[in-house]
């Protein structure tokens, strides 16, 4: 297999990771996909800076009005 097949193979394992942290409100598992000085804009335009506010940011958003939202990627 050559790299560009590689490469795409492990960016859509991090994509489906992400995807599972979501789809099963895991805040934790969700933050630990990014480095521990991460930087995210989120879609509201909150901006987390590094990966405890991550976590604190999606449990927030878990516990509230994304409670029903799911993520797919094919």
């Amino acid at each position: 297999m050559n790299h560009y097949k590689q490469d795409i193979l492990e960016i859509k394992a991090i994509m489906q990771s992400f995807a599972d942290a979501w789809n099963t409100y895991g805040a934790m598992r969700l933050a630990e996909l990014f480095t521990e000085d991460a930087d995210c804009v989120n879609i509201a335009g909150r901006w987390w800076k590094g990966r405890t506010e991550l976590k604190q940011g999606h449990a927030n958003v878990f516990g509230s009005h994304l409670e029903k939202h799911s993520h797919e990627f094919s």
